[in-house]
């Protein structure tokens, strides 16, 4: 097994031979797909579902695109909003911007002007008009779009 193939002493690629093969026995006899294929009965590769990375002949996906879990039917499904990432439909394990994720698996919003945060009360960023002061997000003042607690940098 090999990315390449021997044909009248010259070695030829696989992928070039069958499309998406990483690995083959000869032009016609792929071992090995790319992510996103698999193999088929006839030893070619078929592309998997277009949400799922990762699936065997019989279509069982078992890893999924960004927002999608793999069900126990082996089939993608989205996370819950706002889960960036999840592993089943009520448990996250990462969150879109402006939520934080929780003890319990759950997003929650992060505090007003915060942009990223691990808590209500920790804000690591802040929205455009507001400052960083000890994990809080504050309000520049009126008009100001960028700030610090003693002066406005940018209108």
């Amino acid at each position: 097994m090999a990315e390449y193939y021997l044909v009248n002493g010259t070695c030829s690629s696989c992928a070039s031979a069958i499309a998406n093969c990483l690995v083959c026995y000869g032009p016609s006899n792929c071992s090995v797909c790319r992510n996103t294929y698999h193999l088929n009965s006839s030893y070619l590769c078929e592309q998997c579902a277009p949400e799922c990375l990762l699936c065997n002949s019989t279509g069982h996906c078992f890893d999924c695109i960004e927002q999608m879990y793999v069900s126990p039917a082996y089939t993608c499904v989205f996370c819950t909003h706002p889960c960036l990432t999840c592993n089943s439909s009520t448990y996250c394990l990462s969150c879109l911007t402006n939520y934080y994720i929780s003890s319990s698996g759950t997003c929650s919003n992060c505090p007003a002007g915060c942009l990223a945060c691990n808590s209500t009360s920790y804000c690591t960023a802040c929205d455009i008009g507001y400052y960083l002061q000890l994990h809080t997000c504050i309000k520049c003042s009126s008009n100001c779009r960028e700030c610090s607690s003693s002066a406005c940098f940018d209108c």
